[in-house]
């Protein structure tokens, strides 16, 4: 059963130590990484930013992301984000 790219996105900030704005992903990187539309990251981490799951911050020509105070509170209980037994994406 494959993890909603939500998860996949957060274990990716997580791989990389996205732990702050000084080691934040680039908006970029995400898009490569996971190979999807412009619209649909778009969609995704706006609603990620809302929710608490990442923080966004732009630059000028980019946004830069990490891991948000709701991500902190999971990873109390959960060792990563794909190790767990939800399969949607909690909002």
């Amino acid at each position: 059963m494959d993890k909603a790219i939500e998860w996949r996105i957060l274990q990716f900030l997580l791989e990389r130590g996205a732990f702050d704005k000084e080691h934040a992903v680039s908006r970029r990187e995400v898009k490569e990484r996971f190979k999807i539309k412009e619209s649909t990251l778009s969609q995704k981490m706006r609603k990620m930013i809302y929710y608490k799951w990442v923080v966004g911050h732009p630059e000028r020509y980019n946004r830069f992301y990490w891991l948000g105070e709701r991500a902190f509170e999971f990873l109390k209980d959960y060792k990563d984000f794909i190790s767990h037994p939800y399969r949607d994406f909690l909002y």
